[in-house]
């Protein structure tokens, strides 16, 4: 996979110095950058992933919500617990659950102890589709990765969390 310059994932020179002169002293660059970087992974990311995904009809969405199920005891899940695991919730949630339960990798029902709540649960079709795709993925993954040693990983987890922790404290 070819490198990207800083250039293609963050802030000119030129740009920052421009920000640093319209907007000193609130504009602080390495953090500026940091979040254009973050952005620009971000996007990458979820670009490569859904290559990756295509060969077997999944989008990231669709994978998000295989595996919420699948790790999940008896393999279903309350819909609003899905959109709170996969950070999807009201209407793409809906219409993301629609499609799949018309291709049969998921089925929904009632829940007899609270009928004003939806429990989705994986199909036979969406456990096998999932045990099959995901450790393509998971390789995938691991190929991103091997350029970083193991506690570069858990660093960056750490970082990770840490910066989710700064985005959901803002309003």
């Amino acid at each position: 996979m070819p490198k990207r310059s800083d250039s293609q994932t963050t802030l000119s020179d030129a740009q920052v110095a421009a920000c640093v002169r319209a907007f000193a002293p609130a504009f602080e660059p390495r953090s500026t950058r940091a979040m254009y970087a973050l952005r620009a992974a971000a996007t990458t990311a979820n670009e490569r992933i859904a290559e990756w995904l295509a060969d077997y009809g999944l989008t990231n969405r669709t994978v998000n919500v295989l595996m919420a199920l699948f790790c999940a005891d008896g393999n279903e899940l309350p819909i609003e617990s899905i959109g709170r695991e996969i950070h999807t919730a009201g209407a793409r949630l809906t219409v993301t659950i629609d499609a799949m339960e018309r291709d049969g990798l998921l089925v929904r029902r009632i829940d007899p102890s609270d009928r004003r709540r939806i429990v989705v649960k994986l199909s036979v079709k969406g456990r096998r589709l999932i045990e099959t795709a995901f450790p393509v993925l998971a390789g995938h993954f691991q190929d991103v990765f091997r350029g970083l040693s193991m506690r570069e990983r858990d660093v960056l987890l750490d970082l990770l969390a840490r910066l989710q922790t700064g985005l959901t404290a803002r309003n």
